[in-house]
Order: structure tokens, then sequence, then C-alpha cells
């Protein structure tokens, strides 16, 4: 893995726009048949910032918010929290993202580190990135353990996106290695929000086909409104 060239190749946002006012018209009509839930506080939810959600493959939702990890199965909320007396609590309460492994097992986003949520333990298991990391240009750039995207890609690696990067987490060892594009001068943060790859066989929604696509890569949205296509 070390001596892999990585290429990064900046894309720049593409927009989707849905107008027409047979769309309009429909909408309007269908309006008086729409349900709406309202969860709270008042329902037992931990805060009412949610900032991701996720569905997994039991059924249950989850919602990650500032102040708490919630999973609901449409009756009762069940609140995870911090405790600083229980090393397999989770490590922070701000909730950025959400993702499940191929072993129904949650990946989730903190602003202090990655944490794993093993489903039949019910245990978290914390990685944070910490010495353990090097940027593979520049071992002296600063490491940031504030995480905003989680991707597990099912084969032995977790990709984060943090304020200082894209890192490579291998669970087996609990190592992190940072990736940063070659153009980028040290002193220029590449601040990581989004993770996505294309399932096999999809197209993009917003207009790229997965034609323009190359098997492996990683689309890489980031803090300053540019979008990467990471070839690992």
């Amino acid at each position: 893995m070390a001596g892999k060239n990585r290429n990064f190749t900046i894309a720049g946002w593409v927009f989707c726009c849905l107008a027409g006012a047979g769309v309009s018209t429909a909408l309007h009509s269908q309006s008086s048949h729409f349900r709406f839930e309202h969860l709270s506080v008042a329902e037992g939810l931990s805060q009412n910032t949610p900032y991701c959600i996720l569905q997994d493959r039991q059924g249950f939702m989850w919602f990650g918010t500032a102040d708490g990890l919630n999973r609901y199965d449409g009756y009762e909320i069940v609140v995870y929290r911090h405790d600083p007396f229980d090393p397999h609590s989770i490590s922070e309460n701000t909730i950025r993202n959400l993702a499940e492994d191929e072993e129904g097992n949650l990946w989730i986003a903190t602003d202090r580190g990655v944490n794993k949520w093993r489903r039949e333990e019910d245990k978290f298991y914390r990685f944070l990135p910490d010495t353990s990391a090097v940027d593979f240009r520049n071992p002296s750039y600063p490491i940031s353990s504030k995480t905003a995207a989680v991707y597990p890609d099912g084969n032995g690696i977790v990709w984060v996106g943090a304020m200082s990067g894209l890192y490579a987490l291998r669970p087996a060892t609990g190592k992190f290695r940072l990736y940063r594009p070659p153009e980028l001068r040290d002193d220029v943060f590449f601040e990581v929000k989004k993770i996505y790859r294309a399932p096999r066989g999809k197209a993009f929604s917003a207009g790229i086909s997965e034609a323009t696509d190359r098997p492996g890569s990683l689309w890489i949205g980031t803090a300053f409104l540019d979008l990467y296509r990471f070839d690992p």
C-alpha cells in the first residue's frame, strides 16, 4: 500500500435540477395523502438536531444527533451516549455519519474518531486517528480526530473523511493512513465531508454514468465545494 500511487481527480460540482409544471402539479395533488410523524425529545430522542439517518438490514432506524446516537424500532428509542467510565461506550456524542458493513455492524463518524458498533455484543469499539496516522506525503501534517464521513468498502478497509483529509483505516490493526491530493500545499486543509462509491451496475443520479467511473473509485466531497474522484 505504501508504494502505490494514489490518484485524485478533481471533478467540480455537478448540479441536478428537477423542474416542470407536470411534476409540480402531480406532487401538489398527492400532498393530501402525505403523513408525517414527529419524533423529538418528548418521544425519547436524545436531541432535536439529527445529522444523519440510517435504516439497517434488520429494519431499525438510527439517528445520529448533536447529543447521542438513537436506535428506533417503531415503538421505543434506545439512546447511546459516551460514558467516561465505560471503554465500550461510544467515543463522543456528536454523530456525523453512519454506515453499515457487510456483517451488519455499524460504523459511526463522530467528533472524536470512528466507532464500530458490534451488533452481537451491543458494544462500541473506538478507532482514533492519532500518531499512528501518517500522511503519505508529509508525515508532519496535523492529524485531526474529528470525522465527518465513513465508508466500509468490504475489502478490509474503512474509508474515513476528516478535517485533515481522507483516511484508510484497517480495523484489523487499528492503523490509519492519511491521503491528500498531491497538488495541495501543506498548509491547505483537505476537509472530507462525503464519501461515495456507486454500486456495481448503478449509475449516478447526477448524470455521471458508470461508464465515466472506474471500478473501485471513491467520490470525495469536501468542505470547500470541490468534488474529487479517488482511485485507491
